[in-house]
């Protein structure tokens, strides 16, 4: 058997991986998969594969989601104006984006083909369990007053006052299920992956007001935090094709996007109280209903027999 180590084969093996990634990325802007045919078991071996295949996958993916956050206290964190310093209560609240780059690491088993009329190759099954890291996880959500001095309380005016709501995405996972549908298309064989893919998120959220008491010059504190994990349900489209092979691996490229929605398990909410001497705060956090993703990888897949 030849190996890919050797200058010549990896040449070919790069500029074939080239054209099949084109090939990936034309299909995610032109809908050309209505017209293909689908594939001849001889067309290209490593569909022919008629045993259960594990697979390992890692990807880049963009994760963009909206979520809303509030935050109120009977602390002063303002002023009327600068001839009136009366304080002002906090309130606030703020509705916006939330993105993170993602990289999934994803353990896949694919079932035999099954046979059906008008397919030379048929469909398979495949399962999907993975863990998602999050190189950023934290980001102030809501900031209110930008923790502004507020004289004329000397030590107010030195600390500054303000409110804010941190988020911390500390863990995400997946689980997915759906089908391989060979096609082919200019001769390059095609995988076709629709599937439904379920996330979760373990979701930290910590809420900090700093005012004074109104009416008196007393500066306070007041902190709360909620964690709770939150999750998503919806569908995922793959489209995949051959990047190499080094003896028992077959390796492939894909590309892929989902649409995830957060309205199953009950509320998505994560909220806090504190009290302290009569004054409090409260805040709220809450994710939109829907979620987006798209993102490139590389897989490798288990084939001994080949």
């Amino acid at each position: 058997m030849t190996h890919l180590s050797r200058p010549n084969q990896t040449s070919r093996v790069c500029n074939a991986a080239s054209r099949r990634l084109r090939v990936v990325l034309l299909l995610l802007v032109m809908p050309a998969a209505a017209g293909a045919e689908p594939a001849s078991p001889a067309s290209d071996g490593w569909r022919n594969i008629r045993s259960w295949r594990p697979s390992l996958s890692v990807s880049l993916e963009a994760q963009q989601q909206r979520a809303e956050a509030e935050i109120e206290s009977t602390l002063g964190t303002d002023i009327v104006s600068p001839n009136n310093p009366t304080p002002i209560a906090l309130s606030a609240d703020d509705h916006n984006d939330y993105f993170v780059p993602i990289v999934p690491i994803e353990l896949s088993l694919e079932s035999p083909p099954i046979d059906l009329p008008g397919f030379d190759l048929g469909p398979r099954v495949f399962f999907s369990a993975g863990y998602e890291f999050v190189p950023i996880t934290e980001r102030d959500f809501l900031v209110a007053g930008k923790f502004v001095p507020l004289p004329p309380n000397p030590t107010a005016a030195s600390e500054g006052l303000g409110g804010e709501v941190r988020i911390d995405l500390q863990h995400q996972w997946s689980l997915s299920a759906g089908a391989v549908i060979p096609i082919e298309i200019e001769g390059i064989p095609i995988e076709i992956r629709p599937g439904v893919v379920y996330m979760g998120q373990w979701l930290r959220a910590d809420a900090t007001a700093i005012g004074v008491q109104v009416g008196t010059d007393a500066l306070f504190t007041l902190s709360s935090e909620d964690s709770k994990a939150v999750h998503y349900l919806g569908p995922q489209l793959s489209i995949e094709t051959e990047a190499g092979r080094s003896g028992p691996w077959l390796y492939t490229v894909f590309a892929r996007g989902s649409v995830l929605f957060s309205r199953i398990g009950g509320s998505q909410s994560l909220r806090g109280k504190d009290i302290d001497a009569g004054e409090t705060m409260r805040f709220n956090y809450e994710p939109d209903s829907a979620l987006f993703r798209v993102g490139a990888g590389l897989r490798a897949t288990w084939d001994p027999d080949r």
